[in-house]
């Protein structure tokens, strides 16, 4: 198992082609396009952090294909966990 989907982006030279953010087990955010695994970083996980920090985005987004359809949704899982320590 890889871990989570946060989000997904497009190819810009290969068509059809898809890269992943991933939460891995170990808590760490990673891509699977081959800058990512060459350099550790590339222009999809930038992106995915920068919308993630603009202070708007209170949620993490995440994608999964349901009954054949790509649908794109936010995780509350972080929201949750932050207000149950709000609480105690």
């Amino acid at each position: 198992m890889k871990g989570q989907v946060l989000a997904e982006y497009p190819s810009k030279s290969k068509v059809g082609q898809v890269y992943e953010i991933i939460r891995g087990h170990d808590g760490k955010t990673y891509c699977t396009c081959w800058q990512w695994k060459m350099n550790r970083t590339c222009s999809h996980l930038k992106d995915y952090l920068q919308f993630c920090n603009t202070g708007t985005n209170k949620y993490t987004v995440r994608t999964a294909v349901v009954n054949g359809k790509k649908e794109t949704y936010l995780d509350m899982q972080e929201a949750i966990d932050k207000a149950v320590k709000e609480l105690l």
